[in-house]
């Protein structure tokens, strides 16, 4: 996979770089205080990896189909190249 798109490569390597600041910030930035100051910046951890791991997933689920669409066309048949 990494070998084959470089450019898909940098991308998923800078929305990951995106996710962990925006994981680092959300922990640095978290406004608890006294005993659930902890339980904030849990949330704001796992916060940032649950929505990393959804764009990771749709990203990569673009890359590499599991369905494929088929091409109908006019006549009933699938289409595609003729072969002469």
């Amino acid at each position: 996979f990494f070998r084959h798109q470089p450019e898909a490569t940098m991308i998923m390597l800078l929305g990951t770089l995106i996710f962990a600041v925006l994981g680092v910030v959300g922990f640095f930035g978290s406004k608890a205080c006294g005993p659930m100051a902890g339980l904030g910046k849990f949330i704001a951890i796992t916060t940032a990896v649950c929505m990393w791991l959804a764009w990771i997933i749709v990203y990569m689920s673009q890359q590499y189909p599991l369905i494929v669409p088929i091409r109908k066309v006019a006549d009933g048949s699938r289409g595609g190249i003729p072969h002469h």
